[in-house]
């Protein structure tokens, strides 16, 4: 879907988000993906957290669009989680206090291109009049890769099962690839005690996040590792080992927000110096999508990058 919008194929394309599915192909395609607050947007379902980490939303070219496709979908009257934002249209004078973070989760520093695109996104925040104020860190304790992984093959399990259910027919790879086969096994393997012993530290993390975030308004973050992957880098096929240490060693910034339910958007701030864009990601407190949008419209306006097109165009 992100390949369509970015080749011109269609103005914007639905996505959803269980660990970065709308910013990860944001930012690799040079689109904007606002991943929405859990409860946002019509039909989410706020649940327990940390139980349900998939948000649905839209990549986008612009602003205007992602910000009139919120408007039209987020929730309303009273079945709305959060106060309605109503469609946002163009930046706000507060200036805001803006922490800066280049490690992920695990502890590992981004690509030299991918730092550099956050840290000159910081300076260009600053020339704006925002308040930087210094680097940050993750609240996330030494398990969270491993927490949400272990989750993670819980939804794999009870998705293959579902669906196994539903076509009466035995799971397999000519169905499912070997990476969620895989994962449903090892979901399959945990007992009762490890998956309640998971969920209390996801919630954990969780709760560091919703009491970190209040000392910003806004951290802004690579959202990949490193530039673009080759194709076939994250196949589903990879053996299991190897895709899993890829994965771990790639997505080491968007889980979070999926635990936490807090919004997150990947803008294109960055290219590499093989011409592919690099996504940079603003983190807010849940609820906080119309201060993200509104400066997202300062920074598009400052930074534009919409003439910046693929090679293959058919818009």
């Amino acid at each position: 879907a992100a390949a369509a919008v970015a080749a011109g194929v269609v103005p914007m394309a639905h996505a959803n988000d269980g660990g970065g599915s709308i910013r990860f192909p944001a930012a690799n395609c040079g689109l904007v993906g606002l991943k929405p607050s859990r409860g946002r947007l019509v039909h989410d379902r706020p649940g327990a957290r940390p139980l349900d980490i998939a948000v649905q939303g839209v990549v986008s070219h612009t602003v205007r669009d992602t910000a009139a496709m919120t408007a039209a979908t987020e929730q309303t009257g009273s079945a709305a989680v959060y106060a309605p934002i109503g469609l946002v249209t163009g930046k706000n004078a507060k200036r805001l206090k803006v922490g800066v973070l280049t490690k992920g989760f695990a502890g590992f520093e981004a690509d030299p291109e991918v730092a550099a695109a956050v840290n000159a996104t910081a300076k260009l925040l600053e020339a704006q009049g925002h308040h930087i104020t210094g680097t940050t860190t993750w609240p996330t304790g030494e398990t969270f890769m491993d927490d949400f992984l272990a989750f993670w093959s819980l939804g794999a399990l009870q998705d293959i099962t579902e669906m196994s259910r539903e076509i009466n027919r035995t799971p397999d790879d000519t169905l499912f690839e070997p990476f969620s086969l895989q994962m449903a096994e090892n979901g399959k393997k945990m007992t009762p005690a490890e998956i309640g012993a998971v969920q209390q530290r996801l919630i954990a993390a969780s709760n560091a996040y919703d009491a970190w975030i209040k000392s910003f308004d806004v951290v802004i973050s690579p959202v990949f590792r490193s530039p673009p992957s080759p194709l076939g880098y994250l196949r589903g096929d990879v053996p299991f080992a190897t895709l899993r240490e890829r994965l771990i060693n790639q997505v080491g910034y968007t889980l979070i927000h999926n635990v936490s339910g807090a919004p997150a958007m990947s803008l294109p701030l960055g290219w590499s110096s093989n011409g592919l864009p690099i996504g940079v990601q603003f983190s807010g407190a849940n609820g906080s999508e119309k201060m993200l949008l509104e400066l997202a419209y300062e920074i598009e306006a400052a930074q534009p990058w919409v003439g910046k097109r693929p090679k293959v165009w058919v818009g």
